[in-house]
């Protein structure tokens, strides 16, 4: 009879953070494109915004997090997602751009239709090949 296995606090913590790490991604693009859809409506949330806005440095090492845990693809959709709309807001803040708010708040909203359609893409992808993985091994 084999004695079960004793998990540490460490162990813990780093199963802790290795879910984290999944979710935080998918989070953050819940809350940004939650925060567009209010602003279409005219409702600007600013504590979501604040709490949902990450700068360039938390999200290369969301990146390199990642690729260094092999998250599957539909993983770094949403950290693209993220960065796409943090360069828009970041040059709309620097330079302006040459366009009404309710063009540029339209343009945000188009990001959210690819990105979820590339998500559910594929995570479907990613669990027709582990749901086939179990198949064959039965």
């Amino acid at each position: 009879m084999s004695h079960p296995k004793k998990i540490t606090r460490e162990t813990r913590l780093g199963i802790i953070t290795i879910y984290t790490l999944k979710v935080m991604p998918a989070l953050l693009a819940l809350c940004y494109m939650v925060y567009y859809l209010l602003l279409s409506f005219d409702v600007e949330w600013l504590e979501l915004y604040r709490i949902a806005d990450v700068s360039l440095l938390p999200l290369i090492f969301m990146y390199l997090c990642s690729y260094a845990f092999k998250f599957c693809a539909y993983h770094r959709v949403f950290l693209h997602y993220i960065l796409i709309a943090n360069i828009i807001e970041y040059w709309e803040q620097g330079y302006g751009i040459p366009v009404t708010n309710e063009t540029l708040l339209h343009l945000r909203l188009l990001l959210i239709v690819p990105t979820f359609l590339i998500a559910i893409y594929y995570y479907v992808k990613h669990h027709q090949k582990a749901s086939a993985s179990v198949r064959q091994r039965h």
